[in-house]
């Protein structure tokens, strides 16, 4: 026991002081500067607040003052604010299943003020007079009248001021003040009808005026990207999930440009930003991430907001039911959205209601912005501008003068979609001019306000995976027959996989019987694949199997890897020319399917080339 405890004395169990406790609490609340703005800008949320004004000086280090217009605080109240554990959010032991605030502890004030200068000032709007209370060390110095509009003011001067050691493990301000700027931008989406503005060191950083959504996103992500979000409507029983999920063109490095609020709260959950990429497949590169900003609505109680100190992770009671409903809201909205024009028009897109996401309207599902013939709007309309033909006839020629005739090939046949015009040109779907095939890869189109070129093995290949895709969720993927059986010699620990994954393999379309010893015979293929090298295919799917086997959960995103794989083996390739009703069914079919602007890989399947840019090239316009 000596060994321990020098000398003869054991230590004795005392009960902190007051002071002590709170500086032990600021240590887990307040982490850095950008902590204390979190709390402090919560507690104007909560207070109704429709304005707020943030400014910080040095990182945060000197000063952080928040201002707020909400209901305010009487001088009593004031008072409890700094007391440890006296809040206005709940009053029992069943409010904790139920909360609807983003506070409700009661520690934040007085554990900030233990550590700092700390000046409150506030006014109810049922009194006449406000009151400014200040505090050093946690230590009250003043409590005075003072004469404010209703609303509350809080100033953090020298923050971590009795802590010295605290304060030494601060990061530079630049470090600092891009923390900062990261949770007012949280804050500030989770919010857009509250009007924000952040000065840092006498810099106007932020100046947010309240409106939609889209408008907030386009102060944190850009003008560009938030235009090119679809709009996320989607209902499942009591999960309601609505926001924006940005366009597989504006990626990012890594997940910094996903935002997810659970009731109004910004959280982060790691099984949910999975499913939020899940709904990418097919459409990122590697190593990149989607912007999206959802905001998933669910009963109080289904959610339990108690377990982090700063209460940024939340656990769901039914997590894998959350998993499935994000993944499907995300998936909903970006199916449909391919148009070949990936700029929007000013006012093209329909905004989300103002005000809080809680208030947004109940919705079961978000209708595509894409439409072509038969699935809604006038007959030949394809862009979102509306325009059809004659219009886009004369538009076209106008534009796009075409001075070699082109004409059917050997054995083509004239269809409803491909008819010759009366000075040779063909038109496709009464929508393009059909300009040629360069270089045996590239498919180059005339449309409304431009050119447009597709890659033909992109395009085919996400035209494949679709349809597997689809084939597999269905169970009834269109197979072919073998004329001739092929036979695969396989190694031992390649059958035993192969073995494992029948039933799955099955379902894509390929029916594999066993040959004795160590070899297999394919009988069937999935009928978009009849002219690939299927054994070298079998044999890259089993790699990939064999490599993703160990997942677990994830054994999903193994299939669709090996969707992916086949879809690359079964399309055109570059290289390969096609005839005229060849480029005119791919065409037709790229329009048909969803996410139809990305390969499987994430490369783009389509360039555009608008009149505007052609002109500026050719020196038409300064």
């Amino acid at each position: 026991m000596s060994d321990v405890y020098p000398g003869d004395a054991l230590p004795t169990v005392r009960i902190l002081d007051e002071r002590l406790i709170n500086r032990i609490a600021a240590g887990e609340i307040v982490e850095r500067p950008a902590s204390v703005v979190k709390e402090l800008v919560e507690n104007s949320l909560d207070a109704g607040a429709g304005r707020i004004d943030i400014e910080i000086k040095q990182g945060g280090k000197q000063l952080i003052a928040v201002s707020d217009d909400g209901h305010g605080m009487n001088r009593e109240n004031a008072l409890l604010s700094v007391e440890r554990h006296a809040t206005s959010k709940i009053a029992s032991e069943e409010d904790l299943s139920a909360i609807h605030t983003l506070g409700f502890r009661g520690e934040a004030l007085p554990s900030i003020a233990s550590v700092s200068r700390f000046i409150l000032t506030t006014k109810s709007t049922d009194d006449e007079t406000g009151t400014e209370i200040a505090l050093n060390g946690g230590v009250v110095e003043y409590v005075r009248d003072s004469g404010r509009a209703a609303g509350t003011s809080i100033q953090v001067h020298d923050l971590f001021l009795t802590v010295p050691a605290r304060r030494k493990f601060l990061k530079t301000d630049k470090t600092e003040r891009y923390h900062i700027l990261d949770t007012v931008h949280r804050l500030a989406l989770s919010r857009p009808d509250v009007r924000f503005r952040l000065i840092m060191d006498e810099k106007d950083t932020l100046n947010a005026h309240g409106g939609s959504l889209r408008d907030r996103a386009g102060h944190i992500a850009g003008k560009g990207p938030a235009g090119r979000m679809s709009d996320v409507l989607f209902e499942d029983d009591d999960v309601r999930v609505v926001g924006l999920a940005g366009s597989p063109e504006d990626t990012r490095s890594s997940r910094a440009g996903m935002f997810l609020f659970v009731n109004d709260r910004f959280v982060t959950d790691h099984m949910v930003n999975n499913a939020v990429v899940r709904a990418y497949q097919g459409m990122l590169g590697a190593g990149r991430y989607p912007q999206a900003i959802l905001f998933i609505q669910i009963p109080p109680g289904e959610v339990d907001v108690n377990i982090h100190p700063t209460k940024q992770a939340v656990k769901f009671r039914k997590p894998n039911s959350i998993h499935g409903v994000v993944s499907r809201a995300v998936g909903e909205a970006l199916r449909g959205s391919f148009q070949i024009d990936p700029v929007p028009a000013s006012g093209e897109y329909q905004e989300l209601p103002s005000g809080t996401p809680t208030e947004w309207p109940r919705v079961r599902e978000k209708s595509g912005a894409y439409r072509s013939g038969g699935s809604g709007g006038a007959e030949g309309e394809l862009f979102r501008g509306g325009m059809s033909m004659p219009d886009m006839r004369e538009t076209i020629r106008r534009a796009w003068p075409m001075d070699e005739e082109v004409r059917p090939g050997p054995g083509e046949t004239e269809s409803a979609s491909t008819v010759l015009t009366d000075n040779g040109r063909r038109e496709i779907a009464d929508d393009y001019v059909l300009l040629g095939q360069a270089m045996e890869t590239y498919i180059v189109l005339a449309v409304k306000d431009g050119i447009v070129i597709i890659d033909q093995h992109a395009a085919h290949e996400r035209i494949v995976y679709e349809r597997l895709r689809a084939g597999r969720s269905a169970g009834d993927t269109p197979r072919q027959t073998l004329l001739f059986p092929v036979t695969l010699e396989l190694s031992r620990d390649q059958k035993t996989i192969l073995t494992d994954y029948l039933d799955e393999i099955g379902k894509l379309g390929i029916a594999v019987s066993d040959f004795g010893g160590d070899a297999v015979v394919i009988e069937s293929v999935p009928a978009v694949l009849s002219e690939s090298d299927i054994s070298s295919l079998l044999q890259d799917m089993i790699a990939e199997l064999k490599e993703g086997r160990g997942a677990g959960s994830d054994m999903e995103g193994v299939y669709d890897r090996v969707i992916v794989l086949m879809a690359c083996h079964g399309a055109v390739r570059a290289g390969e020319r096609l005839s005229v009703d060849e480029i005119n069914a791919l065409i037709a079919d790229l329009f048909s399917i969803p996410a139809g602007s990305r390969c499987p890989h994430g490369r783009p399947t389509s360039i555009k080339l608008t009149h505007r840019e052609l002109m500026e090239r050719f020196k038409r316009i300064p």
